[in-house]
């Protein structure tokens, strides 16, 4: 679901500008598949599932993940 999401908001993207914004919806669960949206093309990304499934501390995991290392 998630590399579908991707190629989903990189076509949004490109059809509506830099300006448009978009969310990022689908299959988020880790750092991977949210540095894979934003990557695409996604201004913000929706973690309600992966909120769901494995509770707050998935926020502090894809912080990490999306934090370069200093």
């Amino acid at each position: 679901l998630n590399q579908i999401a991707a190629t989903m908001i990189g076509w949004a993207r490109d059809v509506g500008g830099k300006d448009m914004p978009l969310m990022g919806v689908g299959g988020v669960h880790d750092g991977a598949s949210a540095k894979r949206l934003l990557e695409a093309g996604a201004d913000v990304i929706q973690l309600y599932t992966a909120l769901t499934y494995q509770g707050p501390a998935v926020l502090a995991k894809i912080k990490q993940a999306l934090t370069p290392s200093a």
